[in-house]
């Protein structure tokens, strides 16, 4: 069964107007706040902010990336968690304006059961970055339990 027809069936409807994102509606038709279970803040930040506010953290970005290759550094992010938890599309966020030469994306499969064994870095000792370099990791986590997905 789609998700269309489970919300059908139970008695919701989606508004999907061609300026805004998709609203969930009750059969009454008041909106269902899906996006405030387990969100932090009274408000959905406005569109406006959020592409101003991500555009200045990616030239924040681009500075460190410019950083890390002047300097010689290394650079490694680790973003873990569960399948489906959003961390592609934060990594594709932070990747859109930074040079592919000297960042790089590692997306690491769920760990096998000989890597549950090891030391909680060593999955990732053959993708560290070289002198100049980043690189962006993606992994479902030691500590999770990873449902198959696509993300």
């Amino acid at each position: 069964m789609s998700t269309l027809n489970l919300v059908n069936q139970l008695g919701f409807r989606v508004l999907d107007e061609e300026d805004d994102d998709p609203v969930l509606l009750r059969a009454d038709g008041t909106p269902v706040d899906t996006w405030r279970e387990g969100y932090p803040y009274a408000e959905r930040l406005a569109r406006e902010v959020y592409d101003r506010d991500k555009r200045l953290l990616q030239i924040e970005l681009l500075k460190l990336q410019y950083w890390v290759k002047r300097s010689h550094q290394k650079l490694v992010i680790v973003f873990e968690g569960r399948d489906a938890a959003g961390k592609g599309g934060t990594i594709k966020r932070f990747m859109e304006h930074l040079n592919p030469r000297g960042a790089r994306i590692v997306a690491l499969e769920k760990p096998t059961e000989r890597e549950k064994t090891q030391w909680y870095f060593q999955r990732y000792v053959e993708h560290l970055p070289s002198a100049g370099e980043a690189r962006w990791c993606c992994s479902t986590g030691p500590g999770t339990t990873a449902p198959a997905s696509s993300e």
